[in-house]
């Protein structure tokens, strides 16, 4: 047994290694949903914007891992959603409740940050309480 001991030990650096390397590139956005303009995009912000005032846990994780929740183009549409995720756990905690009142809500991967070109016209919920827009 005391052979395979160093064995163990190199696998099990190996696993924990990989694990949080595959983190690392881990970036995510959920789409609420998708709108033919931009004005039908910032009213369904804000009024997720009011649904979430009753889930205070979104904001707390908001705060912790800086998601932001906006409305963007994105080719000939606009959509809400809230970006940038790079925690799984994160991610699935705050789809979950998004899917209480939104359930076509789904995932999306996204560039990270130094290959994602800029947004344009991006309006975010700075904290879940408030709307505010971002030039």
């Amino acid at each position: 047994m005391k052979r395979y001991a160093h064995l163990i030990c190199w696998l099990a650096l190996v696993l924990l290694h990989s694990a949080l390397v595959a983190d690392e590139g881990y970036y995510r956005k959920i789409v609420v949903g998708s709108y033919l303009t931009e004005s039908d995009a910032h009213a369904a912000l804000k009024r997720l914007d009011n649904e979430l005032q009753s889930h205070p846990q979104i904001a707390d994780l908001q705060q912790e891992h800086g998601f932001a929740f906006i409305a963007r183009s994105s080719g000939a549409y606009y959509i809400v959603s809230v970006e940038p995720f790079h925690d799984r756990v994160v991610l699935q905690s705050v789809l979950d409740t998004l899917r209480l009142n939104h359930p076509d809500v789904f995932v999306n991967r996204i560039e990270p940050p130094a290959q994602a070109s800029s947004v344009s016209s991006v309006s975010s919920v700075s904290s879940v309480s408030s709307v505010s827009s971002v030039s």
